[in-house]
């Protein structure tokens, strides 16, 4: 089956995954760094070299396919743009300059005298393959590239005039994603075999893949003819850890400079003070834990019964068993720290009245009967069965089924789900893709609106080039959703980053995707 980007974000919806891949690119304005492995003072000058654990996996360096180590891609490589991880701002990477000239109509220029690791020169040539092969290579996944009209987008000298079928106000951000906007050597590309990808990747970026060793580590040398700023750290070494207790005690012996992304009680020991000489550095994980109520539901045409249902939910007891301290308690279906997040209200928690929306829409206790089905995991499974349990005190009674990704998916496909559980799947920046899960575009029938007024909102606030407009916009979409109880937010998830004193500017969009080449040695 063939699915597009907004298929693929469906799939880490339904299975809340916490994948992130945001951290974009560099530009002249980059740094780097390193640390002393194990962050201990050993008296002596520092080596600059830096190790990272993380509970990701080795995966191959092409773009196109790579879907864990993102971490490596934003070593060897360099991006289109650059988006600054704390002020948001776009910035120069491998195009100086940048521009909407019209709402379908972008254009970039590429900076000269740049070379990939081989000694081939950039070339804007380069960037458009680099695009243009997340639209043949895998296709199965596209980042928006498909809404680019290569017949009509030309190069000229240097720069770049890219025509969009449709406009898209977010165009610019996705060219400083660390994955969709990484720029491969087309020649390179096209007179190798796919496996260089695993450990011969070609870039422009600060540093070359020396090795990469599926379930133990990938390293990464500093090139000493860096286009950029130069990094501090000579050698960069990136740890797989299959689980997250071998790689605390890892941390713990002074293995590690840096652990990416610890559960809740690790973070909770760190703020007791259980880890000597560690700095502690919490982030979102960009995602949102929610309960809708399907559309295709005839039951739920009765807005006293989504009412009902919502006034049922414990947002802040759901949101506090499921993540704990690293949880907020959400209040509106946009993630804060997004653009265009607007603070609408938490959910109302009132069971009693909750019972009374029932009755008047003519239920008895326990007439309502609803199923859950959702793939199995730890948050899926933690969520489902408290607001199974919040159900019943209002009298609906509420089924959980859950199963692997390969038996539920093709159930959810297919209108089984009669109470959804979804997420985003993590990394999700732009209020546009947010939307594009849930409103009339969406693939996902169980939370996907079909109302003529949000959509007419949503839309308006996905096309235009003004701010204003789509500030304006978005946040009548998310009122609206308040106030109409088709999707009840419950928790925006936050990740968080252990790291020594010996290492310091630990940057980064999410815990799993810190830009590694910012870390500057004490």
């Amino acid at each position: 089956m063939k699915m597009n980007w907004k298929s693929m974000a469906l799939v880490c919806m339904l299975v809340v995954m916490m994948v992130f891949t945001s951290a974009c690119g560099s530009s002249s304005e980059k740094g780097g760094g390193g640390g002393t492995p194990g962050g201990g003072d050993t008296g002596e000058s520092p080596d600059k070299t830096l190790t990272v654990g993380t509970l990701d996996a080795a995966d191959t360096f092409d773009p196109t396919v790579n879907s864990s180590s993102g971490l490596g891609l934003s070593l060897v490589y360099d991006t289109i743009l650059y988006r600054d991880p704390e002020s948001g701002e776009i910035k120069s990477d491998l195009a100086e300059t940048w521009e909407f000239s019209d709402p379908t109509t972008v254009v970039l220029n590429i900076r000269e005298g740049i070379k990939f690791s081989n000694g081939d020169d950039l070339t804007p040539e380069d960037v458009m393959f680099s695009m243009q092969r997340f639209t043949t290579v895998n296709t199965q996944f596209d980042p928006g590239y498909a809404n680019i009209d290569y017949d009509k987008s030309t190069i000229e000298g240097n720069k770049i005039t890219l025509k969009l079928i449709e406009p898209n106000p977010d165009f610019l951000l996705g060219l400083c994603n660390d994955r969709w906007a990484c720029v491969v050597d087309k020649k390179y590309v096209e007179s190798t075999e796919a496996e260089a990808f695993w450990d011969k990747p070609v870039g422009t970026g600060a540093y070359t893949c020396v090795e990469n060793v599926a379930g133990s580590h990938a390293t990464f040398a500093k090139k000493s003819d860096y286009w950029g700023t130069a990094p501090e750290s000579e050698t960069i070494t990136i740890n797989y850890y299959p689980e997250l207790t071998t790689m605390m005690v890892d941390y713990e012996n002074n293995v590690l400079d840096i652990a990416l992304d610890i559960g809740e009680s690790e973070y909770n020991n760190a703020e007791n003070g259980s880890y000597a000489d560690t700095e502690i550095k919490i982030l979102p994980a960009y995602d949102i834990l929610s309960v809708a109520l399907p559309q295709y539901m005839e039951c739920f045409k009765d807005i006293k019964v989504r009412r009902a249902v919502a006034m049922a939910l414990d947002v802040e007891a759901i949101n506090k068993a499921v993540y704990g301290t690293l949880g907020t308690t959400a209040d509106s279906i946009l993630i804060k720290g997004i653009e265009f997040y607007k603070s609408i209200g938490i959910n109302k928690y009132d069971p009693e009245q909750a019972k009374k929306l029932l009755a008047e829409a003519g239920y008895s206790e326990n007439e309502l009967e609803l199923l859950m089905l959702f793939p199995s995991m730890p948050t899926n499974d933690k969520a489902s069965a408290i607001v199974q349990a919040q159900l019943a005190e209002i009298g609906i009674k509420l089924n959980v089924d859950s199963g692997d990704f390969a038996t539920v998916i093709p159930r959810l496909m297919n209108n089984e789900c009669e109470l959804a559980i979804s997420g985003t799947g993590g990394g999700t920046y732009f209020a546009s893709t947010i939307f594009s899960l849930i409103d009339k575009s969406s693939t996902n029938a169980s939370i996907r609106i079909n109302d003529d007024e949000f959509n007419k909102l949503v839309e308006e606030g996905n096309t235009s080039l003004d701010t204003a407009v789509r500030a304006e916009a978005y946040g009548k979409a998310q009122q609206w959703m308040y106030d109409n109880y088709w999707n009840i937010p419950i928790s925006y998830p936050n990740t968080a980053t252990l790291y020594h004193s010996n290492v310091d500017n630990v940057k980064g969009i999410a815990a799993r995707a810190m830009d590694l080449k910012f870390v500057t040695f004490k």
